[in-house]
């Protein structure tokens, strides 16, 4: 059975949108996800599943959210496989080894449009860069994302789909602990 990995936007563990880790294990583990493990305080959820049931995956646990919390989150499912692709595919691979804090992968929920390769790249300046390879949008944000004047949200804009980050330092701890 494949491991894969949940990543949802917007929760907190505390102030708006409120998901305890624990709260969203016992979501996971209700929906028919085996072995849910979450990574850091942010919305990372490891799990297995049947093949048939991914597609399934991100409707049923936004809608386990929105049942029991009040609110609807983004929900991105990527195989482990998938991860491992995107980091691979990652255009700023040499500034991920050195800075990996600093540069992120948005995971898009689906396909953007052939035209959104450029707009996102548009929004590269002041020694930011941003890239569209396939469903992931590359960030390279050098003086830290509390910098930048391009917010995730106008990356979302410009590709035409909704989406969450992760750093690489985060998607290696995702990678580690679905290993482990």
């Amino acid at each position: 059975m494949p491991w894969a990995c949940a990543l949802l936007r917007g929760v907190n563990v505390g102030g708006r949108n409120t998901l305890p880790m624990a709260d969203l294990r016992r979501f996971a583990a209700d929906v028919g996800l085996r072995d849910p493990r979450t990574i850091l305080q942010s919305g990372n959820l490891v799990f297995q599943a049947p093949a048939r049931q991914m597609a399934k995956v991100a409707g049923t646990l936004a809608h386990a959210v929105s049942i029991h919390r009040g609110f609807s989150p983004t929900v991105v499912v990527r195989t482990l496989d998938e991860l491992r692709a995107a980091l691979a595919h990652n255009p700023f691979h040499a500034r991920a080894l050195s800075d990996p804090s600093h540069v992120l992968v948005m995971f898009l929920a689906g396909e953007a449009p052939p035209s959104a390769a450029g707009r996102v790249g548009a929004l590269s300046a002041a020694g930011e860069r941003f890239a569209l390879v396939g469903r992931e949008v590359y960030l390279d944000y050098p003086q830290g994302i509390g910098r930048s004047r391009v917010a995730f949200t106008a990356v979302e804009s410009a590709a035409g789909v909704a989406g969450t980050a992760r750093n690489i330092a985060t998607l290696a701890r995702i990678l580690a602990a679905a290993d482990g």
